[in-house]
């Protein structure tokens, strides 16, 4: 893949302006560096700036909205029953017991299922454990600069998805969730252009 040219002073102050205001006193490569160990306890610097770096181009290359989805997805600022200590729900889309979790989110294969028949060519999984989450943290390999995209895309899919079945208080349901997640696509297609090439080149 081609490497994003932007520099690390770049991408924190294209971090940093997503997070101004929020009286954190930490820089924005401290704060993604806390996040990015939440999820992988190992992590070496050099993922850690390679994650930087390539979100910076996500949010240069991708509308807002998309950009905001990829991190919270990092930041773990998803409305999950288990973020806020309640694991008693299922997952909104397999129905799993308990499963109303972000890392079970990566890993479910009934999103894998459905990302994948929306997204056909999206070279990076959605799944199988430890790769999956270096792909989900944007530190996997990826050879091209539409798959990169192509991941968060799918962040905002998922995201957008899970919340409003959460809002509609429903059962998992594969069918309605595929629904779902192809009207979100036909929106971010409609909002945005760089949104809607993206899509078009992983779909068809």
């Amino acid at each position: 893949m081609r490497k994003p040219t932007q520099t690390n002073a770049q991408s924190n102050a294209s971090i940093s302006s997503l997070i101004r205001g929020t009286r954190c006193k930490r820089t924005a490569q401290e704060v993604m560096a806390a996040r990015v160990r939440y999820w992988l306890p190992e992590a070496q610097e050099f993922n850690i700036n390679r994650m930087i770096r390539r979100y910076a181009y996500i949010a240069k290359h991708l509308p807002a909205f998309i950009a905001t989805a990829v991190l919270k997805s990092i930041t773990n600022c998803r409305c999950t029953s288990s973020r806020f200590h309640d694991g008693g729900s299922p997952c909104r889309v397999c129905g799993e017991d308990g499963k109303d979790d972000l890392r079970h989110y990566i890993n479910c294969n009934a999103i894998r299922s459905i990302l994948h028949t929306i997204l056909p060519k999206l070279e990076a999984q959605w799944g199988d454990d430890i790769s999956n989450i270096e792909g989900f943290m944007l530190m996997g390999r990826m050879r091209r600069v539409e798959q990169l995209l192509g991941i968060a895309i799918a962040h905002d899919l998922v995201l957008c998805t899970i919340n409003t079945l959460r809002t509609r208080g429903q059962a998992a349901n594969l069918l309605q969730t595929e629904q779902l997640m192809r009207a979100r696509a036909r929106q971010q297609a409609v909002r945005d252009i760089r949104a809607r090439k993206v899509f078009q080149q992983l779909a068809n």
